[in-house]
């Protein structure tokens, strides 16, 4: 039987190496701090480029705001659904356009489970529309409140998202602003070779290549 690679767990500043011991990454982590203290808080004070838009971000890092954020995600699921050949299901079409949207107008901000949880109770599990089984809970994006939360199945909550929609106007400066913003993630979709825009990017691996830089 082959053993499985053990990745590396060294220290970012002498590359004392820390994998073969047991918690190897607290370990690295307590190292770092006892035995090279002033590199370790000089570290923290360094900023970073954001890697979506390459605004300045604090240590640690990857996008500078949430709008950043959902913009490669929204870049990932596209991939991820033509790839698996489902994108011109309504479904998945409504799923890119909102991903795409909470992009542009600043992120995605999902409600707690606290508030879910007590949607769920009060509404006692049904769409409060039709009355059918509930499936998600909508809110009014920019708010945790459960007054501003309600349980809807997947058909009213696809006919709500209809109802808001409308044509985009390509003469009025705001649509046609939004119009280039979709034509761009698209071509992402299709051309970018930036890692975050990998479904099967590592968010993890990549935050810590950005906290521990290899030694020189």
């Amino acid at each position: 039987m082959t053993k499985s690679k053990v990745e590396p767990v060294e220290c970012s500043f002498c590359g004392r190496d820390f994998s073969h011991t047991k918690q190897a990454m607290k370990n690295r982590n307590d190292h770092e701090k006892r035995m090279h203290k002033k590199e370790f808080e000089e570290r923290k004070l360094t900023t970073h480029e954001c890697i979506e838009c390459t605004d300045e971000v604090p240590y640690g890092k990857l996008f500078c705001q949430s709008s950043c954020r959902q913009r490669a995600k929204a870049v990932r699921y596209i991939r991820s659904v033509k790839r698996r050949g489902i994108h011109d299901r309504s479904d998945i079409k409504n799923a890119i356009n909102e991903k795409i949207l909470w992009a542009y107008s600043g992120g995605y901000e999902p409600l707690s489970w606290d508030v879910i949880d007590a949607v769920w109770e009060r509404d006692d599990s049904k769409c409060v529309e039709c009355g059918e089984d509930g499936s998600q809970v909508d809110h009014v994006q920019g708010s945790n409140r459960i007054e501003d939360a309600k349980l809807l199945c997947s058909r009213c909550h696809l006919e709500k998202t209809e109802e808001n929609r409308r044509p985009l106007d390509p003469d009025n400066t705001s649509d046609a602003e939004f119009m280039l913003f979709i034509a761009k993630v698209y071509e992402d979709s299709e051309s970018s070779t930036k890692v975050q825009h990998k479904p099967n990017w590592d968010y993890n691996k990549l935050r810590q290549e950005r906290m521990r830089p290899k030694k020189k």
